[in-house]
């Protein structure tokens, strides 16, 4: 792009361009805001402008590019939040009877944590009631990441043997 064509588009040129905009858009700050963007793919892509041809044309082509992509975007970005269950939903709807609460007792529970060897057991235990991994590791003397491999295989061989007494 040559110096008179961007003395051009500094010009004449970008009151047409905000003029152009201002009709797509029907808003002066977001006609100025796409035009901007415009402005600024074509410096950026200033070397895909192909001397000779028509400044005007394509300005205003990617002026109008920029415009639909923006447009399509938030179309999509509605449809999306439209689509969205509401956040209060779960109050909304009808619950159904559990039974495992009345068929699984707390002693059996206890039972079967007590089956778990004493590596997983103690920091599962601790974690169950409130204690940080990080206040666990330093009672234990052992890195975070160790704790939460811990108690993560404590509830994994639970489900374990939990899937084996009630089957």
């Amino acid at each position: 792009m040559t110096t008179q064509e961007i003395h051009q588009l500094n010009g004449k040129l970008y009151q047409e361009c905000i003029s152009y905009a201002l009709t797509l858009t029907n808003n002066v700050v977001t006609a100025r805001d796409l035009v901007q963007d415009a402005y600024y793919k074509a410096f950026k892509h200033e070397q895909q402008f192909e001397p000779g041809t028509n400044l005007r044309a394509w300005i205003k082509r990617i002026v109008y590019n920029t415009f639909a992509s923006e447009y399509r975007r938030e179309k999509r970005r509605r449809e999306l939040f439209q689509e969205a269950p509401r956040r209060d939903h779960w109050m909304v709807t009808a619950t159904t009877d559990n039974s495992a609460p009345a068929e699984i007792e707390s002693n059996t529970i206890l039972q079967l944590v007590d089956q778990l060897k004493d590596i997983y057991r103690r920091p599962f235990l601790l974690h169950l009631r409130g204690m940080p991994y990080d206040q666990i590791g330093r009672s234990f003397n052992i890195p975070i990441g160790t704790v939460k491999s811990r108690v993560f295989v404590a509830r994994q061989q639970l489900r374990v043997l939990l899937t084996a007494t009630y089957r």
